[in-house]
């Protein structure tokens, strides 16, 4: 794998996603579609069967994540979400879990990659989304960021449906809302204001009331990025409140 993504490495695709990314991954330089030209002739050279193929797969996808290059992760990451997904039961989420933990995952890219391509797939799968569903939420009280911040970003693909994608998902997301907006850190509090954007489409008076009650542990981003989708009018008000209570405390 390592080798075909080499060949289609590029100059102009490596200063592009380094640049993107702020230096935070090295990049060989490969396209997405490279990318996925590379995974594709992999797969086809892997076990016939379908539990060979899922644990041949999965041990392969996990081992590049693991690599230090983002090509390399990307390429974990799309043969995690494109190739495997359907196949992937809650008993594979810790090895999942451990990438986290382990340090594997530490920038927003691969973060944000695994939980809008693969995890938000998982949690509204028939029948066995509530599950997955459940077992990511969970993830709200991991000890590292970057598994904090997955919790929240898995669930923005869907939460503009609310609970007509999944019955109960409006609570699942503020349940884990109410355990990250108390992060001060950037990544959590952006990843808390962007799946409650999205939610606030679905069921904006619940949005709101979580908003009222958390307003002083919002940072000004992540503020802003939960009132993008609202009336203006409700947007200022908020940002007016939110920073005369900030004055107040200097």
């Amino acid at each position: 794998m390592q080798g075909l993504l080499e060949a289609r490495a590029d100059a102009t695709a490596k200063e592009f996603w380094e640049g993107t990314l702020k230096g935070a991954l090295a990049f060989r330089g490969v396209s997405v579609e490279g990318v996925r030209e590379a995974i594709d002739l992999v797969w086809q050279e892997e076990p016939a069967t379908g539990e060979d193929r899922l644990a041949a797969g999965l041990d392969l996808a996990l081992a590049l994540l693991r690599e230090p290059l983002g090509d390399d992760k990307l390429a974990g990451v799309l043969l995690l979400a494109e190739k495997l997904a359907d196949d992937l039961t809650p008993a594979e989420l810790p090895r999942l879990a451990a990438l986290f933990d382990e340090g594997a995952v530490a920038d927003s890219n691969t973060c944000d990659g695994l939980a809008v391509k693969l995890l938000a797939r998982l949690v509204v799968r028939k029948p066995d989304g509530m599950s997955f569903a459940r077992a990511v939420a969970a993830w709200k009280d991991a000890p590292g960021l970057w598994r904090r911040r997955a919790a929240c970003i898995a669930f923005v693909p869907v939460a503009k449906k609310g609970d007509a994608a999944l019955p109960g998902l409006t609570r699942l997301v503020l349940g884990i809302c109410e355990k990250t907006v108390r992060d001060p850190e950037r990544f959590a509090q952006t990843g808390t204001g962007w799946v409650l954007r999205e939610l606030s489409l679905a069921d904006r008076p619940a949005v709101l009331a979580f908003v009222e009650r958390n307003l002083p542990r919002f940072s000004v981003e992540a503020l802003l990025s939960v009132t993008e989708k609202m009336p203006k009018t409700v947007a200022r008000d908020l940002l007016t409140r939110h920073a005369a209570g900030r004055k107040a405390e200097e």
